[in-house]
């Protein structure tokens, strides 16, 4: 529920910020505010990474577990990587270290895996 509400959030964001609808901006700013203006859909991706995650325990195997999450945590790293749609300079490259941290930690636990 929480995506679609924000995906209809994000098609409807460019016509409400040239009516200049402040009400629209107050009600969904905690969407928002966290990412540069021209990558408000930003938290399209954001949100559907947390969806997947929450999801990978229900796959069946460690082997799917690890290979989802890795490629969910490389994707959006590398997307995050190239687009820094943080406000700030400063959660682009926090962004980018944990996520880099995070990839070796998944690559590490691999390794602990028993088949």
């Amino acid at each position: 529920a929480v995506l679609a509400v924000a995906t209809l959030a994000v098609l409807r964001l460019p016509g409400k910020l040239r009516s200049g609808d402040t009400e629209f901006l107050r009600k969904h700013s905690f969407l928002f505010k966290r990412f540069r203006l021209d990558c408000h859909w930003y938290v399209l991706p954001f949100l559907a990474k947390s969806v997947v995650v929450a999801l990978i325990p229900v796959l069946s195997g460690p082997t799917l577990q690890f290979s989802t999450l890795s490629a969910v945590v490389l994707t959006t790293f590398c997307v995050s990587s190239h687009l820094a749609p943080w406000r700030i300079s400063e959660g682009n490259d926090l962004d980018s270290f944990l996520g880099a941290v995070f990839l070796m930690v998944l690559i590490s636990g691999a390794l602990l895996v028993e088949r």
